[in-house]
């Protein structure tokens, strides 16, 4: 059976960064076998070689951190796209590449392998594969998904990536930053927040709230202090207070936004089930106000709250409102929404 989470993942496309995950086009990791891969003769080992070609060349460093022999996914992207040679010609011009091979254990590291944890830690590389763009100097770029693409296509992924941190990196210059507004500054901070350094998204978000009329850039700073905790301040409210005087009808969706950042912020703080009917009242009150003129994104709302209240073990509420989101879902997510329907139903206590 399918888990209520996974058929809900039209809710997603809700949230401010929402798309479509790649693991949903992943087959499984145990279909994978694992294979002895060849030598990746186009690869560095070691960081400080690395680091000092880098520096000559003024290249940044793709890193591969890796699990061969015990990672089936590792061994998956290293002979799928890292040993291609279209790949590697592809990029060899813009990068320096550089394999790190991590062991299946490293409770009681050994000497030899203690630069490789300290590696991984600088980076913050949780599991394997990982792949991470750094500057010469060493400082994260960004970390890279493990996209399902041939190695030409997966090096056109990475290209794209490059020309947009130039892109971003040029911007925040004070003399560029000048001259660019309107649609060109939305999307440079756009492709600002897939970097590390998150000084981009603020130079850029800062001159957005200075010269921008619409409610964009004001959303993005109500999400960013809510983020922060910052639910009771002063400067929230004003934020607020503002974007309700720039879409004061939700013709933007403004408001709409406003309800999902409020319920995000509330639902992780829920503790009692008094606090799940306080979560969820952002986005009731929105329903109730503005869903019969927002039936594009009621039905997913709907959807939201229900999954949400799944997961609160309120399985009778959540399958309220996910028939609500039935009533209201266009034909084409009918079928998915009653799918939900069907799996809460045998979650009913007594089933």
């Amino acid at each position: 059976m399918i888990s209520f989470k996974g058929l809900l993942v039209c809710a997603v496309a809700l949230s401010t960064t929402g798309f479509a995950t790649v693991e949903e086009q992943l087959i499984s990791s145990q279909e994978i076998p694992h294979a002895q891969m060849p030598p990746l003769n186009d690869w560095l080992d070691d960081f400080a070689e690395a680091q000092k070609q880098a520096l000559e060349k003024q290249k940044p460093i793709l890193i591969a951190f890796l699990g061969p022999s015990w990672c089936s996914w590792s061994d998956q992207l290293e002979s799928d796209v890292l040993s291609d040679p279209q790949f590697v010609k592809a990029l060899e011009k813009e990068v320096i590449f550089l394999k790190v091979d991590i062991p299946e254990e490293m409770a009681e590291p050994s000497e030899e392998l203690l630069p490789l944890l300290k590696l991984k830690d600088q980076y913050h590389v949780e599991e394997c594969p990982a792949l991470v763009l750094v500057e010469p100097m060493g400082t994260e770029i960004t970390k890279l998904k493990y996209l399902p693409l041939e190695g030409k296509k997966f090096a056109s992924y990475i290209h794209e990536i490059l020309n947009d941190f130039a892109a971003v990196n040029h911007a925040v210059e004070r003399k560029t930053l000048q001259k660019i507004g309107g649609s060109e500054l939305k999307a440079l901070y756009a492709k600002a927040g897939q970097f590390a350094d998150s000084t981009f998204k603020r130079t850029l978000l800062k001159k957005g709230l200075k010269e921008d009329r619409s409610p964009y850039f004001l959303l993005e700073e109500y999400g960013y202090l809510v983020a922060q905790g910052e639910m009771k301040e002063r400067k929230l409210s004003r934020v607020r207070n503002k974007i309700l005087a720039r879409d004061p009808k939700n013709e933007k969706g403004a408001l709409r936004q406003l309800a999902i950042f409020d319920f995000e912020a509330l639902s992780v703080r829920t503790k009692r089930s008094a606090d799940v009917e306080k979560a969820i009242a952002p986005l009731v009150q929105y329903l109730k106000t503005f869903g019969k003129d927002d039936s594009e994104n009621a039905w997913r709302i709907e959807l939201m709250i229900s999954e949400y209240l799944f997961g609160k073990d309120q399985v009778e509420d959540a399958l309220l409102h996910a028939k609500a989101s039935l009533e209201i879902a266009p034909s084409s997510a009918k079928k998915e929404v009653a799918k939900s329907i069907d799996y809460l139903q045998t979650k009913l206590p007594g089933q």
